[in-house]
């Protein structure tokens, strides 16, 4: 998703925009953060495949069980180390190319959590 205090990565840097902000983050709802042990604010691995970015861990009830959020915009200096871009996949949809055009799917990437 996209933060409400940024757009896209412009104005990441904006000191008063970025206390509200202040740095990247996963959510995760808080009973899939129960069995592997995770708490708010503790730094958890977000891995797949394809790369994987560490993150501190924010609990978030209004997050689907199953489902993990990361908003997008941040600079790789920002995170604990890797990206969230790593995660992703380059693959063109071919069922959305028949009718909206090539588009890569950034936003459904499976992806493994540990603390």
């Amino acid at each position: 998703p996209h933060s409400r205090y940024r757009l896209h990565s412009s104005m990441v840097n904006v000191p008063r925009l970025s206390s509200h902000d202040p740095g990247p983050f996963v959510e995760i709802n808080p009973r899939d953060a129960e069995q592997p042990g995770i708490g708010d604010g503790d730094v958890v691995r977000v891995f797949n495949d394809r790369g994987r970015v560490k993150l501190k861990a924010r609990l978030a009830e209004g997050i689907k069980p199953g489902v993990v959020a990361i908003t997008e915009g941040w600079w790789t200096d920002q995170y604990i180390d890797g990206n969230l871009n790593q995660l992703t996949h380059d693959m063109i949809n071919p069922a959305q190319q028949s009718v909206l055009g090539p588009n890569a799917a950034l936003c459904d990437v499976l992806v493994e959590v540990q603390k």
